[in-house]
């Protein structure tokens, strides 16, 4: 059996938790899967007071049958209660434990398993190892300070492999840690999307998706948003503690659209032009690889200066607004042309055929599942 342990609900629906689902559907044709998440009860104390949200129910996982899925309610967290040993025998029955490697996911490991349980788990790192920014809140220093220290080494180190995204997480890991079996494979295209070229041509359509949280770059997309001039059009999508802002907006070239599910995504990232990322930390977000899926123009912080596909992403080094607006108005200058279109075909035959999901699920299931 394998197991996949996620402290947010499933049904939350963020990156990584569609990430888990996808990967789990596809694992499960030959194996026998466990999905074990939290109890919004508990999960949602936790999102209050360091997130600052709850983990709203925002898709269904009904429908996928092939998963078995079990959650950890209030009562299993009094000891050797019934529930309790229930969590606790499912986690000891797992052949390979997958769980984020985040503080909540390493509590509960400990708490039901113990360290007997590390030794069977790969820990995936699915955000930045280290936050980068003059935003940060308290919560965000004290991971840093956490895991700049040496506490984060005993885990992993016991840990039956570590999953990480890109070659910087990898380096950071076996050069500063000192770690061994770390294993980097890149998150993939779920499915490869038709080519549309926009229609509109007196706009350049730059689309932002994501967490609307400082972190994310929220804050600092407001000001590009302030700064910019008429002919660029943004498209808003998500939601989280910066929400009220956009929804309280009435910036003439800013749409607001909420939080979307993967086809509504798909549709918008259709009609753009441009994926907009101001992130002051990131490791390889899924919601830029589908934008790159698209074929779209990519702009974002130095955070996005991943290798494998650094030849797509335009990274403003100094993070900049008149930065990031003078990235924007270079990839204008390129649509009125009509050169736009031409680069919008390579990129999306070229990311289309190097991050398949066929590929990079076969790589997981030899790396990391055996």
């Amino acid at each position: 059996m394998i197991l996949f342990l996620n402290f947010a609900p499933f049904s939350f629906g963020g990156g990584a938790e569609k990430w888990l689902v996808s990967v789990a559907t596809a694992l499960s044709k030959t194996e026998f899967v466990q999905m074990m998440d939290v109890s919004p009860k508990i999960s949602n104390i936790y999102g209050r007071i360091v997130l600052r949200r709850k983990f709203d129910a925002r898709i269904s996982i009904a429908n996928t049958k092939s998963l078995e899925f079990s959650t950890i309610t209030p009562s299993a967290l009094i000891p050797f209660s019934p529930s309790y040993r229930d969590v606790q025998l499912q986690l000891l029955k797992a052949r390979v434990i997958y769980a984020k490697f985040d503080f909540m996911e390493v509590f509960l490991l400990l708490v039901f398993g113990g360290t007997r349980v590390l030794n069977k788990t790969v820990f995936g790192i699915h955000s930045a190892f280290l936050y980068s920014s003059s935003t940060l809140n308290m919560f965000e220093r004290l991971h840093n300070l956490v895991f700049k220290s040496r506490l984060v080494r005993y885990p992993l180190s016991k840990s039956k492999a570590i999953h990480v995204l890109n070659e910087d997480q990898e380096k950071h890991l076996q050069a500063q840690l000192r770690l061994a079996r770390v294993v980097q494979i890149p998150n993939f295209i779920e499915s490869k999307p038709t080519l549309k070229i926009p229609e509109l041509k007196s706009k350049l359509i730059i689309v932002f998706v994501g967490e609307l949280n400082e972190r994310k770059g929220a804050g600092k997309l407001l000001d590009i948003i302030d700064q910019s001039s008429n002919h660029f059009q943004f498209l808003v999508i998500g939601d989280g503690p910066l929400k009220p802002h956009f929804e309280r907006s009435n910036r003439g070239n800013m749409k607001y659209l909420g939080y979307l599910d993967s086809k509504q995504i798909d549709q918008v990232l259709s009609e753009a032009d441009v994926f907009i990322l101001p992130s002051a930390a990131e490791s390889f977000p899924l919601s830029l690889l589908e934008a790159l899926s698209h074929g779209l123009a990519v702009v974002g912080s130095p955070t996005l200066e991943i290798k494998l596909i650094s030849n797509y992403v335009s990274v403003n080094e100094d993070q900049s607004i008149k930065g990031y607006l003078r990235i924007l108005n270079r990839i204008w200058m390129q649509k009125k042309s009509g050169n736009l279109s031409t680069s919008r075909r390579k990129t999306w035959s070229e990311i289309n055929a190097l991050l398949t999901k066929d590929k990079i699920i076969k790589e997981l299931r030899q790396k990391l599942f055996i």
